[in-house]
């Protein structure tokens, strides 16, 4: 079962999505927005090699450099990551009147990753990590109203990520030394994840969490029960 372990927790993480989807019908757009604009970016798996080389279905990841995994992984990930603030709240969205839609934030995450990907090559996750950081304080400058979300999601996220993690590297426990290449990070591990996971779920549940807002120029509001 090691060779379908990505997959398989690609699949639990599939599952939680659509349990999310389900449950919540005001986040489905968020959701639907978030996981489309996440699904393309399981393609940079090419870059992390030296970080992890998990196994995968036909053998892609050796193949082409990137597997059906880290697709449907960074498009879950991406669709949770969005909205997890607001289904824990119980918040829905808004448009907000006369308010200007902006790019900007996303747009600061692309170019950081990508010249941090060009200066520094061996260090894929950290200019990742570093990428959202700048994003989210760019989001935080231009949007003040968003500043409580992103941190709120940053940290709900990285709860919810680090259940799904404790819980998968049991079922599958040499995972982590098998596939991480832990001499090329820090190689801290906190309850067998990865501390590097760790901080990449706090900086995806802050930065993702409010693309949809700042790009479409909407925000968040308490679900009137009544």
């Amino acid at each position: 079962m090691a060779h379908l372990s990505f997959f398989i927790g690609a699949l639990i993480a599939g599952a939680v999505w659509l349990a999310m989807y389900l449950y919540h019908k005001d986040l489905r757009v968020g959701m639907l927005w978030g996981s489309l604009w996440g699904f393309p970016f399981g393609v940079i798996e090419i870059f992390y090699r030296e970080y992890w080389n998990p196994p995968s279905l036909f053998n892609l990841i050796n193949k082409i450099g990137f597997g059906i995994e880290d697709l449907m992984w960074a498009g879950f990930v991406a669709g949770i990551a969005s909205v997890t603030y607001n289904l824990f709240t119980n918040r829905t969205y808004t448009k907000i009147e006369g308010q200007k839609k902006t790019y900007l934030p996303f747009v600061v995450f692309l170019g950081a990753y990508l010249s941090a990907e060009i200066i520094f090559p061996n260090y894929s996750i950290y200019g990742l990590i570093v990428a959202f950081v700048l994003s989210s304080i760019t989001t935080a400058i231009l949007r003040k109203d968003l500043v409580t979300k992103m941190l709120s999601n940053g940290f709900i996220f990285l709860v919810v990520y680090f259940v799904f993690y404790f819980i998968f590297v049991n079922l599958f426990p040499e995972f982590v030394g098998n596939y991480y290449s832990l001499k090329n990070i820090s190689g801290i591990v906190l309850s067998g994840v990865p501390l590097e996971e760790l901080v990449f779920a706090f900086v995806v549940g802050t930065g993702w969490s409010t693309y949809f807002e700042t790009m479409k120029g909407f925000r968040n509001i308490k679900i009137d029960p009544h």
